[in-house]
Parts: C-alpha cells; structure tokens; sequence
C-alpha cells in the first residue's frame, strides 16, 4: 500500500483525533499546533507549519474559524504545487472560497471540509463532506488511512453550506432543549420533563417529522397563540423565552410562506 503523507494544523479535540487515526491506519502524518498540547501516537511533531506541511501530499487544517486564514497563510507558500490544501474548519462558504484562493494562488488544489458530526464518536471515520478541486481524488487519496469522505462538489463552499445548515438545525434542537429544561427546573417538573424530552426526541422518524412540519399549514393560527402562551409561561418563571418567541415568529410566517416540502419521489407509496 502506498503511504500517503498528510499534515494536520491543528490539534485539539479533533485534529488530535484525525491526526492519530490516521497514523493509525499507516499514513505518515505531522502535526502542528502552535498551543503546547499532547500529541497524538504515531504523529511527528513539528516547530512550525512550514515544517509540518512541506512534503505533504495533503494538508488538513482543523483550527478554529477565525484562526483558519492564518493557518492557510502559514501553509500555502511551502507546500508543493499540486497538493491538496484542505480547510476542516466550521467557517462560513465566504470563508472557504477566500482559502481556496488563496491555496490556488501556490498552484495548490483546494478543498472546503465540513465534519458532519461529533468528532468524539467515530474519531478518524466522522462523516466528512468535502468540496472543491478534484474532490474526488482526495477522498481515494485519505481513505485508505481511515477518513470516512463524501465528495459533494467541485465548488469550495458547498460543504461549509450543508454543515451551517445541519448547524440551524441540530443547535437549534439543542437550544430548545436548554431552554425548556430550565424552565422545567424552574416550575419544579425537571423530573418528569427530562424523560419527556426522550420520549419526544426518540419519535422522530421520517413521518413524524413530515407530519410535525406539514400540520403547520392547517394549525399555524393555532400553534401560534400555544406558543404565545408557553413564552409568558416562561416569563412568569423568570427564563427569557428566546427560542420559544423564535419558533412564534417562524410559525406567524406559515400563512404567507407556506412550509418546506417534505416529500419527494423516495416518498412514493409510504
């Protein structure tokens, strides 16, 4: 098997995780961070970026958003032209496509790269959606050495897009789920609120979410004024009613926005 050499920027939680799984699995990897951390079995350390990345076939840069322009600026100008330059970062698509050029300015190749769930669950193998320049090519490059990689577009950003997306949804699930809680903590029903949320949460299939987003259009009106009143609910238990006003405000838009469709062809004969 060939051994692919891989730099990782980057090494907290999840640059640690990538880093080592793919050590792991035979790559030959370096890592850099410019915090003092442990480094992971099997990952060389390295004083620099420049270092790190200089006779890398592939970099992957998991640092924090506003710190991802620097780390590409640290990286682009010593890497060799042709390799892949690889942004993990949860940063918006302005932001990828700004790497990107950045990386093709170096005669790199560019790739937007949305992790698509917790890190701390499958470690190397997190779902990952990448997009960009032969996107393709770097999923069969970063395979073999654990990553689990789905080619979504030739276009840095599209990944960033589809992550911020799942983002509104999933933060906002756990928001509401704060919120409620305290609240529930607050009337003295914690108890049996937290095997609620469970029991609710552990129902959403496929039709009870259709049925959730499409009962919006008969029973908006309805939905709405419940809503009025969970939030002075709320109120009276001194918890600001934040993502409780929120979902008011999106169902008041039902009438004249209608709902998202739900449904598609897969949804034939259910």
């Amino acid at each position: 098997m060939t051994v692919v050499n891989v730099a990782v920027l980057g090494l907290g939680e999840a640059g640690s995780a990538f880093a080592g799984g793919m050590a792991a699995n035979g790559a030959h990897v370096r890592g850099f961070d410019p915090a003092e951390v442990s480094l992971p079995a099997g990952v060389a350390d390295c004083i620099t970026a420049a270092q790190a990345v200089s006779e890398a076939e592939a970099v992957i840069a998991l640092t924090h958003a506003a710190d991802a322009l620097d780390a590409a600026e640290s990286a682009v100008g010593q890497m060799a032209p042709g390799a892949f330059y690889a942004d993990f970062a949860t940063g918006d698509p302005e932001l990828k496509r700004e790497i990107a050029k950045r990386a093709r300015e170096h005669g790199l190749r560019a790739i937007d790269g949305a992790v698509m769930s917790p890190v701390p669950l499958a470690g190397v193998a997190t779902p990952v959606d990448v997009a960009g320049d032969d996107a393709g090519e770097f999923v069969r490059l970063l395979s073999p050495a654990g990553l689990r990689l789905t080619a979504v577009s030739t276009e840095p950003g599209v990944a960033a897009t589809r992550k911020l997306l799942r983002s509104v949804l999933v933060k906002g699930m756990s928001a509401l789920v704060i919120e409620s809680l305290r609240a529930a903590e607050t009337a003295g029903e914690a108890d049996w609120f937290r095997g609620h949320v469970f029991d609710v949460l552990g129902q959403l299939d496929r039709e009870y979410v259709t049925r959730l987003v499409e009962g919006n259009v008969k029973h908006s009106g309805r939905r709405v004024h419940e809503m009025a009143a969970a939030s002075e609910l709320l109120r009276q238990l001194g918890e600001p009613p934040l993502t409780s006003e929120a979902t008011r405000q999106v169902l008041e838009s039902v009438p004249e926005r209608g709902v998202p469709a739900m449904r598609d062809d897969s949804d034939v004969g259910r």
